[in-house]
């Protein structure tokens, strides 16, 4: 496979968006776009690349703004934008219009991991046409105390320094998400940007209107039994059906952790995946 790396304006123009793109060496088939979770950056999926290009499907993933290579200065990581909730989102669209411009005329699979799949569900309010099908791994559903933790967040970061980082409130943060402590972080997010974060969950209910394309999209989520937020999967399921998608196909491995893409399940992962996305073709 050649891998190559690229930039693309972000939603808003206040990022340029870090991109790697890995092609096989003969005629794709499609697109997979990977979508990085929180504290993750695009690093985490270049280990399944070569999977997926030997099958002829070019693989790509972004860093967020604000996190990974997506940052202007260092001292900016963890800051996601004026409007970050919606720029995560957009975002999203942008990327995949930045690959279609290299690569036109391929169906695109988005991959997410993690809370990318609260990402992902407000993308699908204006853009289910636009791809061929979703897998979300691990999905990150609403959480409980969200509205709480949005509250908390908006007010202090109106009464802090727009790049200010606090430990105690990524803590807090990941441990409503994650369901359990972390003392070390690769980036802290800044306190804007936890509620930017904590947004994206928020306004799937209270911003916007689902007006579904496709109802039918294909939908794969999978869910390590190992990880302690398994719980998720379930509720995220819940979730897209009372959006009225039908097509869902619900995955569990028995030995999975968090990080389906590196534990020793990954196998049967990825030749589930390359499934589905042939099916969904």
């Amino acid at each position: 496979m050649n891998l190559n790396t690229t930039t693309t304006f972000a939603h808003d123009n206040e990022f340029q968006l870090s991109i790697t793109i890995a092609t096989p060496m003969g005629n794709p088939r499609g697109i997979i776009l990977f979508i990085p979770g929180i504290y993750e950056t695009q690093d985490m999926f270049t280990s399944v690349y070569e999977y997926f290009t030997k099958e002829q499907f070019i693989c790509a993933s972004y860093d967020h703004r604000g996190t990974g290579k997506s940052v202007r200065i260092e001292s900016e990581a963890g800051y996601l934008g004026k409007d970050g909730a919606n720029g995560l989102v957009q975002d999203i669209h942008i990327v995949i219009e930045a690959i279609s411009r290299l690569h036109s005329g391929l169906s695109f699979f988005v991959v997410t991991h993690d809370y990318s799949s609260l990402m992902a569900v407000n993308f699908l309010k204006e853009y289910d046409g636009h791809i061929r099908a979703c897998a979300m791994i691990n999905p990150i559903a609403l959480f409980n105390g969200l509205k709480r933790q949005r509250f908390i967040d908006k007010y202090l970061s109106m009464v802090t320094p727009t790049f200010f980082k606090n430990i105690f409130l990524n803590q807090c943060f990941y441990k409503k998400v994650e369901k359990k402590s972390n003392s070390q972080f690769p980036f802290l997010y800044t306190t804007k940007g936890l509620y930017h974060l904590c947004e994206v969950g928020y306004m799937i209910h209270h911003q916007g209107t689902y007006y579904l394309k496709r109802r039918n999209l294909p939908i794969f989520i999978g869910v390590g039994l190992k990880d302690i937020t398994r719980g998720y999967g379930n509720e995220m399921k819940s979730l897209l059906m009372s959006l009225s998608y039908q097509n869902i196909d619900y995955r569990t491995y028995p030995e999975g952790t968090h990080n389906l893409f590196q534990d020793d399940e990954k196998d049967q992962l990825l030749h589930d995946l390359l499934l589905f996305f042939t099916l969904s073709l």
